[in-house]
């Protein structure tokens, strides 16, 4: 792992992410109050977690409908605010 502090948070993470069914966007943020969602370059929408008391940002693509939720990206804050990731993805 590039950054060994951030295994322990995205494990916990991972924990309550595979436990939770979401239907739609507000009970994502009903699980995890600090995420926010974007469209990003090639016009998917995305939602970005807060990992690790503010010092991680996990990026994933939920499908709703198969119950799938896809990691995209996951960077420190400081590679976040960049913003490079939103043309990428």
């Amino acid at each position: 792992m590039a950054n060994p502090a951030a295994a322990g948070p995205l494990d916990d993470w991972y924990r309550l992410g595979k436990r939770v069914r979401w239907r739609h966007f507000p009970e994502v943020k009903g699980t995890f109050g600090q995420t926010d969602q974007t469209t990003v370059g090639s016009g998917k929408q995305v939602a970005i977690f807060d990992v690790g008391g503010n010092r991680f940002r996990l990026v994933a693509r939920i499908s709703y409908e198969t119950q799938k939720l896809y990691v995209l990206r996951v960077m420190t804050h400081k590679e976040y605010d960049k913003g490079l990731w939103v043309t990428q993805l």
